[in-house]
């Protein structure tokens, strides 16, 4: 199942196999085979005057994707989960949000090495260079007056927590924390859903390893 943010509303893109998630059952359902209804389904999004809390569509991404191509200009990006040796995660203040550290891909660069850049970048940290994808995320917003789908591949990384925090100020960027899962779930209202869903694969991940370098040592 691929999630695509439009805001805090939601368009599900599922397979032939997948069913739809507990929650959503009021979302409204778009055929693929009639473009101009799921463009109508998103810009309704945007109106508050009708009650939709979302939609979902039986289809393969790169279909949904060339339909919204139509409407929103495509945008790469990459960034990183790092974890430290304790199992938490650095998060960044940004804008009035908790984010993660991430930014676009160059042209040429490969998408590993963009988010190891935008890392050290946004956060002064240097990780390992064996990362791991462990999300894509898609959401839209508007820049310049023209409206974006931006696709982010997320990589699990990791980094000694002894390195110095440096913020990227010209980026907006005001603060650096390194957090654990509870401590997130107390900075989950401040983030973005897209980012959320990342730490949520990051939490399943984690319950399915052993203990952290630093409990092993302990």
């Amino acid at each position: 199942m691929n999630k695509i943010y439009f805001d805090h509303k939601t368009l599900l893109v599922l397979s032939e196999l997948e069913i739809l998630p507990a929650g959503c059952e009021d979302y409204v359902c778009v055929d693929i085979h009639f473009p101009v209804n799921l463009l109508e389904i998103i810009d309704s999004f945007y109106d508050e005057t009708k009650n939709i809390s979302g939609a979902f569509t039986i289809a393969k991404p790169e279909e949904i994707f060339e339909i919204l191509r139509l409407k929103y200009k495509p945008i790469f990006a990459a960034g990183g989960i790092v974890i430290d040796n304790s199992s938490r995660f650095l998060m960044i203040y940004r804008n009035g949000k908790w984010d993660l550290p991430k930014g676009k891909i160059d042209n040429g660069e490969e998408t590993e090495v963009a988010a190891i850049r935008e890392v050290l970048e946004e956060t002064g940290i240097q990780v390992s260079p064996d990362i791991s994808e462990i999300a894509i995320t898609f959401h839209t917003y508007k820049m310049k007056n023209k409206e974006c789908l931006k696709r982010t591949d997320w990589f699990l990384m990791f980094a000694e927590n002894d390195q110095k925090l440096i913020p990227q100020t010209d980026e907006g960027i005001t603060e650096i924390q390194w957090v654990d899962l509870e401590e997130f779930e107390k900075l989950r209202p401040l983030s973005f859903p897209a980012i959320c869903d990342v730490v949520d694969e990051y939490a399943r991940f984690s319950s399915l390893q052993g203990p952290s370098r630093e409990e092993e040592i302990a």
